[in-house]
């Protein structure tokens, strides 16, 4: 017998004398229960997102009014709080609201889309905010976006150009600030004309008056952010109605 057949043959005879505890035995398969997936609180999403808004808003008011001062007349100085101005700016939200309420019964797959994202993506973002809280988004994004855009580039515009021209081009670049999809861009375009020919229609001299834009956008963004979490809650409570009936089924 060679020395490789006897070296084999004592590892088997070792083997059989070992104790069983020291045999080796088939490891054990350990089925683990899957971790469900932590969901964000509602809430602290909504604070957080508001806070972000807050600050983001802030930021636009204060590059407006810093770019502002190198103008010939900087934006603080475009606001004239006649009674006309104010009466224009706060019954000139009104069209917008209709049209927001008749985008809802035209049958268009871009309106729908639209639609979609505002409900079911940005409507929970403010879902826990008061109306208070609400209010104050709306009023420093209107004072934003109508200081950069009315403020600054249709009032640089106008000093160079047709008025007119100066409304279009202001529009275009505030359209294509606010890209979400081509059918977005269109309406916001359009707002944006309306929101340009406020702010000379009822100033004082046919000059630049940064009020009624302003209060339009404010009572408007306040508007659609009610009636968007509106929808949403309705939506919610609607589904949990009929999960609740196919439950008790």
């Amino acid at each position: 017998m060679d020395s490789s057949s006897q070296d084999k043959r004592m590892l088997e005879e070792e083997s059989e004398l070992l104790p069983e505890t020291e045999q080796s035995e088939p490891v054990a398969e350990h089925h683990e229960r899957p971790i469900a997936p932590v969901r964000p609180d509602p809430e602290e999403a909504s604070r957080n997102f508001l806070g972000t808004a807050y600050r983001i808003q802030v930021g636009m008011i204060l590059i407006g009014l810093a770019i502002g001062g190198f103008l010939a007349r900087p934006p603080w100085e475009l606001f004239d709080w006649n009674i006309e101005a104010i009466l224009w700016g706060t019954l000139g939200t009104i069209p917008l609201a209709i049209l927001m309420f008749a985008l809802d019964y035209i049958p268009y797959d871009g309106l729908r889309r639209i639609e979609d994202l505002l409900v079911n993506k940005i409507a929970p973002l403010v879902g826990a905010a008061t109306i208070k809280k609400l209010f104050l988004l709306a009023l420093l994004v209107g004072l934003g976006e109508e200081l950069i855009f009315r403020g600054i580039v249709q009032n640089f515009l106008m000093t160079t150009m047709n008025v007119h021209y100066a409304i279009l081009l202001s529009s275009i670049l505030f359209a294509f600030c606010h890209f979400i999809s081509p059918t977005y861009i269109i309406l916001v375009f359009g707002v944006s004309l309306y929101l340009g020919y406020s702010a000379i229609g009822f100033s004082s001299e046919g000059e630049l008056n940064l009020v009624p834009p302003v209060l339009i956008h404010t009572f408007y963004d306040f508007f659609a952010f009610v009636y968007i979490l509106k929808k949403h809650r309705d939506k919610v409570k609607s589904k949990a109605d009929m999960d609740a009936g196919a439950n008790e089924e």
